[in-house]
């Protein structure tokens, strides 16, 4: 995402909330866990996508990373948690 490019991930863990697969802010694709065709086609449909569709997806990866990933923003996150706390 921080590289401005389409993401293809599995949707364990954290990643079901950071990639978007339909709307203005989409960023990618997502996988069910070890299902080895559903990436394979979500790779497919990537790679058959213009490129200025995969740029502004790239661009969509880029502006959530800057958005909600970047240092101060992580340290804002972190003390609103720690006064919560």
């Amino acid at each position: 995402m921080a590289h401005s490019l389409p993401i293809v991930a599995s949707a364990a863990g954290g990643l079901p909330d950071k990639i978007r697969e339909v709307g203005p802010d989409a960023n990618g694709r997502l996988c069910p866990p070890g299902n080895s065709e559903a990436l394979a086609q979500a790779i497919s449909q990537l790679a058959a996508l213009s490129p200025e569709q995969r740029a502004a997806m790239g661009a969509a990866s880029r502006a959530r990373v800057e958005q909600d990933y970047t240092w101060p923003q992580v340290a804002f996150r972190l003390s609103q948690l720690f006064e919560q706390l």
